[in-house]
């Protein structure tokens, strides 16, 4: 199942889709989007992101001790990270080891990393928040991600949106 949170309208409410009808909507969008960033991401340069990348080298390490640095960069509960680049910055996105939703930091060099708190909490669960990947698309960020669906008890599928790769997704 997948769900896609969003708002009627007529109301301003939050709505979320989940019934069959809804599902195959759902799914039919979700792959529409998928197409569209394959399409996207074929157009673009990879050797950038690349070239922006931090390598130590021993010219480097001994001569210049702004430039080295220890692995892990951010040593805390940041597990199963997804790195997006974006305007010339990094956005690093995980989950929280005690299920606090999706968190997201913040890096001008992949080095030095600054944490920015919760990007999204999922509001269908609690539990099992996994595999957060932010792709843009059209001035928007889409977050994918799944979790444990509190009905089936089966892993579902959701799509969460903002307009700043900082959130706050809805």
């Amino acid at each position: 199942m997948i769900h896609l949170l969003g708002s009627d309208r007529s109301t301003g409410r939050t709505v979320r889709g989940t019934t069959q009808r809804r599902l195959s909507f759902v799914g039919a969008s979700f792959l529409a989007v998928m197409a569209a960033l394959a399409v996207s991401w074929s157009r673009s340069s990879m050797a950038p992101a690349q070239a922006a990348i931090p390598t130590p080298d021993q010219s480097s390490m001994t001569s210049n001790a702004a430039r080295t640095y220890t692995n892990p960069v951010y040593n805390h509960d940041f597990p199963d990270p997804f790195i997006l680049r974006h305007d010339g910055r990094f956005y690093a996105y995980a989950t929280h080891g005690g299920g606090y939703g999706f968190q997201v930091m913040e890096s001008p060099d992949l080095v030095h990393w600054t944490h920015r708190g919760t990007a999204f909490e999922v509001p269908w669960s609690k539990e099992h928040y996994w595999a957060p990947e932010v792709v843009e698309y059209r001035k928007r960020f889409y977050m994918i991600y799944s979790a444990l669906n509190p009905e089936t008890h089966k892993h579902d599928l959701g799509i969460a949106t903002a307009t700043s790769p900082l959130g706050p997704f809805t």
